[in-house]
């Protein structure tokens, strides 16, 4: 999954699949909104680079790095073992995760620790100065003030895609771009309004959370955060039809 490159904040381009490694970017989940199509622009974190780990490899290494981002001008390079980031190991996905919800703010020198070549270099030091993009996040969006107003959305995944961007907006808070659970559930209960988030317990958004964190990081990154709007759109959907 991606961190920084392409968009805005932190989060990944894709769904994490079992086929596909985990990897970290900073990006809000991608779509073009059909509502009129327009959008806001909502400053957030960038660094520009994506993070990567290969299965069954205990490497942290960067995949890619735009051009003239803070992770270019800070001397990051593709291939870089990524050893830590502010100060905290990064062995795996999950850790860099972590470290990045607590550093990654606009403005701040974040230390990190590479090895070029996976590792096969000498470790060297860099700092990544944390700049800043602005996130889209659309402006125009479906009616969701019932359950058949969630049915709709979810049968239509352009509309679906749309209503998530501008959910990972509302969830993430502090522009890191991942999302924690108790993000995710202070979140959703902003989002709907009290007679339609009603329809879904605490609970059973935890529970949405842990199917949807697929790669157990205990974050939800773009894809994953798709995935979820959906299920919990369906879920609310089939708990009114059973209340």
């Amino acid at each position: 999954r991606p961190v920084g490159a392409g968009g805005a904040a932190m989060a990944a381009r894709s769904p994490t699949s079992p086929n596909r490694p985990p990897t970290s970017s900073m990006s809000a989940p991608r779509s073009a909104p059909r509502e009129g199509g327009a959008t806001q622009g909502t400053p957030a974190p960038y660094i520009g680079m994506v993070v990567r780990q290969n299965p069954g490899s205990s490497i942290v290494h960067i995949a890619s790095v735009d051009p003239g981002a803070p992770a270019s001008q800070a001397g990051l390079q593709v291939n870089d073992q990524l050893r830590s980031f502010g100060g905290a190991q990064t062995s795996n996905i999950a850790q860099f995760r972590t470290a990045l919800k607590q550093h990654a703010r606009v403005g701040s020198r974040i230390p990190v620790v590479l090895a070029g070549n996976m590792g096969a270099l000498p470790p060297r030091n860099a700092t990544i100065h944390v700049g800043q993009k602005m996130r889209q996040v659309p402006t125009q969006l479906p009616p969701m003030r019932t359950p058949e107003d969630l049915h709709a959305i979810y049968r239509d995944r352009p509309r679906l895609q749309a209503v998530a961007m501008a959910a990972f907006n509302t969830c993430d808070t502090d522009g890191s771009g991942v999302i924690t659970r108790a993000e995710l559930l202070s979140g959703m209960r902003r989002l709907l309004p009290p007679a339609v988030s009603g329809l879904v317990s605490d609970q059973q958004i935890q529970e949405a959370f842990s199917k949807g964190d697929t790669d157990s990081s205990g974050f939800l990154v773009g894809g994953e955060f798709v995935s979820v709007v959906d299920y919990l759109f369906r879920l609310i959907v089939a708990n009114s039809r059973r209340a």
